[in-house]
Order: structure tokens, then C-alpha cells, then sequence
């Protein structure tokens, strides 16, 4: 579990008599935790509703014992003690809560990226002085389904702590904004370093994966399945090899916390109960008990196209997180992942898609481009790109692959199984010969060139993917002028990610015969240049 670096005050629980419709009297166990106020039949049943302290305002009733809640929309709820005493020291922790601020701990800097809606800062711990980025994220922005995965992001970032996962140091949360502390990573995003390198060796390569395998490992060990595994959401403490390299942004993480029944722990007063969430604005209500504290990803309009139901979640230079999740148009599917890193099961819609063995396909495509420099997926558009990566149809060109060693190739091949349950555990990867001990591979540069993996190529050709993708015909001619104009200024790199990728050739000259186009750049297969 997370350690907060300055939680909220102390948790603390007791019954107390809720007072419901027609003044009727109910004993409840009550339990302050962080900034959320829960409500359960016993001391040890689920909560039946929980509401963040920050959204109500907190008073002394009139009544001998009694607290006052009032919500957004100014209903009043009341509770009483069974001493004045009693009732005074509610008063205080719950207003100790709603008053507790971001800027009573951290100092707030510059601004290191900005999206529709949240912006990253730089923070300053005003005890350790350590350097943290603070995601600040706008309630108002989602909606109340888009705030569910806001809150299960925060709470499965607060149980989880490991080397390999970037870590949460603090949570705040205001009326207006949500604020999610994040370790500072300085080395930013992995495909930028081995941009810059411009090649790079089986040996550096196997010690980048041993870290992402060692984080998909502890989550799945958590039952955390992360599903959006993808350069972006890959980063780095700093430049300096060996890396040691963080997986980001659990904004489409699936976990047990979903598998509950949203509804569980109502009884025969269940409807009174239910009066608080009802009542309540929802953008801070949840039914799971999942939730001590709300956050969100930020978004950025320039980011990976992805299919899903949540909301955005978008880079910053900082490294704390990229990419982006958005509905996918025209009637794809709310298929949640990214095309071209999606694994098979979730594309053709198998039961139990959302499970490991999907990490395991998204990290063998990540180790694909990290040997070779290309896609093992593409095509013309998305549904292209996703029909060839459910029935995995990807090659190894000799002219990639020649002086890949074998044991390499059997690592690559264990991930890209099409079979779910044929293919390689976490587990079992890093027992793999290739991932066990990267000190024994070979420490020459692999002769692929890497620099197309650069993120400012990488995002303009988002920019264009985007654009074509949301527009379809009445912008692709734009779209591809444009793209025409980056590759002759040297910006002609495609994105990983982005299977709907325009070629200079495609808006110079008629669209070539169907069999013709099918073909990735010079006729051959293996991908097209990340």
C-alpha cells in the first residue's frame, strides 16, 4: 500500500443515529476516512454510501448532539451522538477534513502540461523539499459514469506500492478541483531515451522489459489488471542507463473493486440510506467502498486514440502520464485499449478479455518496437490495424530481425500468442533465458534505427491520426497535406499506437488498388517505422 506523505487526519468510527425521512431514527456505524464519510449497518459491513467531506458543509445542529450535513444541492442531513462531547469531536474531524488544502503541504510551481481537462504542475514538498508533479483535474469536466474510473484510479494507485509502478505521494480534493501528488520522473518517457540513443542493445532492452514485466507482475499478483500498456504509459526516474523505468497512468485498470455488486449492503432502509447518494452532486459518491480519495488523468486533444468508456488522460513533460482514452467512432466498440496494442481477446470481445495475459500481449508489443524499430500491427485505419491483431498477423523481416537472437525471438513469439492461456504469465516471462539475467546478453547496438521513436513525432502524427479518425473523409485530404509537410521537414516518423497513419505518398498520389495498400512501406511486412 501507498504511504501518503500527508494524509488526512486520522481516521475514526462510531455509531451514530442518522435521521432519515419523517424523522426516523436509524443506528449506523460511521466511519471518517480520509475525505470520505461512509455509512455501514455494522462495524464491519460495506459501506452502503460514502460521500467526499469536501462537497458538504459540516455544523452543529441545534439539537443536543446533533451534526449537520448539507449537500450541494443545500439538503441537510442530520446525525446525532450520544454526547454533546461526542458530537463536538465529529464536528471537528469533519471539518478538519474539508479545510485540509494542497498548498498547506506543497508548493505550487510551473506549469509542465496542460489538457482539456486537468493541468500538471511542479511541486515543491514544503517539509522534504522533494520534487513532486501534481496532476490538478477540474470535476466539472466528467461526468458522473467518467467519475467512477476517477475514483478507481486513485484508490488502486493508493493500495499498490512497487519499484516499477510510479507512486502516489499524496491525494487532495476541493468543491472544484482534484488534486493527485505523483513522483517526479525527470527521465520522461521511455521511447524518448532510445530516441535519443538511436539504437539500442538486446542487453539495455532486456532490462527495460524486466522492469515493465516486474510492475505487470506485482499488479497481477494484486489482481490489478492495468490494460493500456503502451510506450506512453512507460517512464523513466531519469536518462541515465541502466533505466529504471515506471508503468504510468491506471486510469483504465481493472481490478476485484469492480467486481462487486454496486448495490450490496442495502437492507430494508436501504431507500433511506440511498436519500444521501441521491441527494448528493455524484461526482463524489461512490457504492463499492472502493474510494478514500479522488483523482483523475489529464487529457490531451493530441493523444493516442484508444477505445473505452472513461475519460482522458493525457502526457506531460514531467513523465507522470500520457496517453489518452476516448470513445472510439463510428460504432467501433467500447473496446478498451489502445490499436496496435490491444491483445486479440479484447478485440474479437472473449470472456474474461480484461484479464494478465492482455498486459503480457501489450508488453510484447512494446519489446517488437524496442528490437526492431516497427509496429508488428498496422494498417490503412483502426479496424484494419485490430482485424490483423485478432488473428495475429504480424512477420519478422529478415532485414529487422537477422541479427535478433533467438532467445529474443522466443520471448517476443511467448507474448505475441494469439491463445490467451498459451501465452506467457508475468511469471514466466521474467524466468524466461532472454529476461532472467539481461547482464549475459550482448551489449552491442542492434543495428534498427530507433530515432523515429521520438514523442514530438510521435504526437504530431496523433494530431493527424486524430484528425482523420474523428473527421474521416471531409478532413483526410488536410490531414494529409499535412503530414506531407512534416515528413519533408524530417518529421515522417509514424506512431506507435496509431494504426490510421498517413504516408506522403498517400497525398501526393490516387489511392493505390486494394491488394497494393495492404502492403506496409517497400512491400514488406513487419510493420510500419514507430
Amino acid at each position: 500500500m501507498a504511504t501518503l506523505r500527508h494524509d488526512a487526519p486520522s481516521a475514526m468510527g462510531g455509531w451514530l443515529i442518522k435521521e432519515g425521512s419523517f424523522r426516523r431514527r436509524y443506528r449506523r456505524y460511521v466511519r471518517l476516512k480520509g475525505q470520505i464519510l461512509s455509512n455501514h449497518h455494522s462495524e464491519v459491513s460495506p459501506a452502503t454510501w460514502e460521500v467526499s467531506v469536501t462537497d458538504v458543509d459540516v455544523a452543529a445542529g441545534g439539537r443536543t448532539g446533533e451534526l449537520v450535513l448539507t449537500l450541494p444541492d443545500r439538503r441537510r442531513v442530520s446525525f446525532f451522538a450520544a454526547t454533546t462531547a461526542e458530537a463536538a469531536e465529529w464536528t471537528a474531524a469533519l471539518k478538519a477534513v474539508a479545510t485540509r488544502r494542497v498548498e498547506d503541504a506543497y508548493e505550487l510551481g510551473e506549469r509542465l502540461g496542460e489538457g482539456a481537462f486537468a493541468t500538471v504542475v511542479r511541486g515543491t514538498d514544503r517539509v522534504s523539499r522533494e520534487a513532486v508533479a501534481i496532476k490538478v483535474i477540474r470535476k466539472e469536466a466528467f461526468d458522473d459514469r467518467e467519475m467512477e474510473f476517477v475514483v478507481r484510479e486513485t484508490a488502486i494507485m493508493k493500495a499498490i506500492s512497487h519499484p516499477n509502478i510510479v507512486a502516489v505521494r499524496d491525494v487532495y480534493e476541493s468543491r472544484s478541483h482534484l488534486y493527485l501528488v505523483l513522483e517526479l520522473l525527470d527521465g520522461g518517457e521511455l521511447f524518448d531515451i532510445v530516441a535519443s540513443a538511436g539504437h539500442l542493445s538486446e542487453q539495455r532492452a532486456s532490462e527495460v522489459m524486466r522492469g515493465v514485466i516486474s510492475g505487470l507482475s506485482y499488479l497481477h499478483g494484486q489482481g490489478i489488471c492495468h490494460r493500456d500498456i503502451k510506450p506512453e504509459n512507460i517512464l523513466a526516474t531519469s536518462k541515465t542507463w541502466p533505466l529504471q523505468v515506471k508503468l504510468s497512468d491506471l486510469g483504465m485498470a481493472h481490478s476485484h473493486l469492480d467486481d462487486g455488486d454496486p448495490g450490496e449492503g442495502n437492507t430494508a432502509d436501504g431507500a433511506d440510506d440511498d436519500t444521501l447518494s441521491t441527494m448528493s452532486s455524484g461526482r463524489s459518491v461512490t457504492r463499492d467502498g472502493a474510494s478514500t480519495a479522488m483523482s483523475a488523468p489529464v487529457h490531451s486533444a493530441s493523444a493516442t486514440p484508444q477505445f473505452s468508456m472513461p475519460p482522458a488522460s493525457a502526457s506531460a513533460p514531467s513523465g507522470v502520464s500520457a496517453g489518452t482514452q476516448q470513445s472510439a467512432p463510428g460504432g467501433v466498440g467500447h473496446l478498451i485499449g489502445t490499436p496496435g496494442y490491444v491483445a486479440p481477446e479484447v478485440v474479437r470481445r472473449l470472456p474474461g478479455a480484461n484479464a494478465p495475459p492482455a498486459d503480457l500481449w501489450s508488453a510484447g508489443v512494446v519489446l517488437y518496437i524496442l528490437l526492431s524499430g516497427k509496429m508488428p500491427f498496422f494498417g490503412r485505419d483502426d479496424a484494419e490495424c485490430l482485424a490483423r491483431t485478432a488473428a495475429g498477423d504480424y512477420a519478422m523481416p529478415s532485414r529487422e530481425w537477422r541479427r535478433v537472437s533467438p532467445a529474443a525471438v522466443s520471448l517476443v513469439r511467448g507474448l505475441l500468442c494469439v491463445d490467451p492461456a498459451k501465452r506467457l504469465t508475468a511469471a514466466a516471462a521474467l524466468q524466461h533465458p532472454w529476461l532472467a539475467d539481461p547482464a549475459t546478453l550482448s551489449a552491442s547496438p542492434l543495428d534498427n534505427d530507433l530515432a523515429g521513436l521520438r514523442s514530438s513525432r510521435r504526437k504530431f502524427r496523433r494530431a493527424v491520426a486524430a484528425v482523420v479518425t474523428m473527421q474521416r473523409m471531409q478532413r483526410a485530404v488536410a490531414a494529409g497535406k499535412a503530414a506531407s509537410s512534416a515528413a519533408a521537414e524530417g518529421e515522417a516518423a509514424a506512431s506507435p499506437g496509431v494504426c490510421a497513419m498517413q504516408e506522403k505518398r498517400v497525398a501526393a498520389a490516387p489511392r493505390p488498388p486494394a491488394a497494393a495498400a495492404r502492403e506496409p512501406p517497400g512491400g514488406r511486412r513487419g510493420g510500419r517505422r514507430p
